[in-house]
């Protein structure tokens, strides 16, 4: 597994743009693409169409900040 950093923008309620940047473990940018829809989807209620991705980048364990994303790097989970 890699380190991924995805950053972006998704709408709130009322039309308001929602900057985010989140670091994920998966095994491509695709996977890393998907695990943030999915935990934007579900912590907030918002659709995919609501999410704009405009950045995936691989990063290396130590700039994850998340120790979950570091340790499953490491491991190759």
């Amino acid at each position: 597994m890699d380190a991924f950093k995805v950053s972006g923008t998704f709408e709130m309620q009322k039309g308001k743009e929602q900057p985010f940047t989140s670091v994920v473990a998966a095994k491509s940018e695709e996977a890393a693409t998907e695990q943030v829809y999915s935990k934007l989807g579900s912590r907030h209620g918002v659709k995919r169409l609501r999410i704009d991705i405009q950045e995936v980048a691989e990063v290396s364990p130590d700039e994850a900040q998340d120790p979950w994303v570091a340790h499953a790097v490491e491991k190759g989970a």
